[in-house]
């Protein structure tokens, strides 16, 4: 799940010399845990909170969504691949 977004999030956020603590602190999180999360691809951005990391990183959001839409095409193809193995099975 997300690794294009784990990926640019984690880019943006050391390329910003920013500590995962940081920007938890900054989006308002009691702990790291989550942005952790977010870099190994466990959880993925808030889109309510899309801005305000946009403005911590330095970055415009559409470098964002790109990285969002390549998760989400490699999940629908996994998802297209899944279904025809098991249409396969019922031929």
């Amino acid at each position: 799940m997300g690794r294009h977004i784990a990926k640019a999030f984690k880019e943006a956020r050391i390329e910003a010399g920013l500590s995962q603590w940081d920007v938890a602190k900054e989006l308002g999180y009691g702990t790291p845990q989550f942005i952790s999360n977010i870099e190994r691809g466990i959880s993925t951005i808030p889109m309510d909170k899309l801005t305000d990391i946009s403005k911590l990183f330095g970055r415009r959001p559409v470098a964002f969504f790109e990285a969002f839409r390549e998760d989400l095409i490699e999940e629908m193809y996994a998802k297209l691949k899944e279904t025809k193995r098991r249409l396969k099975g019922t031929i």
